[in-house]
């Protein structure tokens, strides 16, 4: 466990700082210059469990952006890596990538349950200029083919007066004639054009906004 992340919940408070549960006899001190903020009893917090080299001690550490390498070294688009969702941002998940870097998860680029704390598996979509990293949750291609069947949505909504009477009770069978998509992939797409608000659900089907 030793120079590895994880996700852990605090089980008590001291005079030194916050102890966190992380499965063995003897809970993990993070003290409290290690903390950004308090931490509080019952909270889970994203940590970096390395040696006190003055203490020779393990000790964690809330500040986990400093553990992480400055440069995307040896990372290239297209790259399977584990992503380690660690935190929120205005645009979506901030996620650890094989304990080394930083990557982006956006928010429109989400097509399946995630929550902080989660390891999934990921794919690097672009390496910025500014050494920033871009990662998506579905092998590339997906997300062009999301595009596509979105496009398609639209387009008959607008050929339609703006309603399609499709929702959760028609026929996978019609929604294929249709579209040519299967019904769970009709409803990840109907689901990313309702986040990102361009359409209205509703029990008889869908609007366009």
């Amino acid at each position: 466990m030793v120079n590895q992340f994880g996700y852990l919940q605090v089980k008590a408070l001291s005079n030194f700082g916050a102890f966190l549960d992380w499965g063995l006899d003897k809970d993990l001190l993070v003290p409290f210059r290690e903390q950004p903020e308090p931490l509080k009893v019952g909270q889970w917090t994203a940590v970096y469990m390395r040696l006190d080299l003055d203490t020779e001690r393990l000790v964690g550490s809330c500040k986990v952006n400093r553990f992480l390498e400055p440069e995307p070294i040896g990372f290239q688009e297209g790259q399977e890596v584990k992503a380690f969702v660690y935190e929120r941002s205005d645009l979506g998940f901030n996620a650890i990538l094989d304990d080394r870097y930083r990557g982006l998860i956006y928010s429109n680029e989400i097509f399946q349950p995630l929550r902080i704390g989660s390891i999934v598996r990921g794919f690097i979509k672009t390496i910025r200029d500014d050494g920033g990293v871009d990662v998506v949750l579905q092998k590339p291609g997906y997300q062009q083919a999301v595009d596509t069947n979105a496009g398609k949505i639209l387009d008959a909504l607008r050929a339609n007066g703006g309603f399609l009477p499709l929702s959760d009770s028609s026929e996978p069978t019609l929604i294929y004639a249709q579209f040519g998509m299967s019904k769970k992939n009709f409803k990840k797409v109907v689901g990313t054009l309702y986040r990102e608000r361009k359409v209205r659900l509703a029990d008889e089907g869908i609007y366009l906004v």
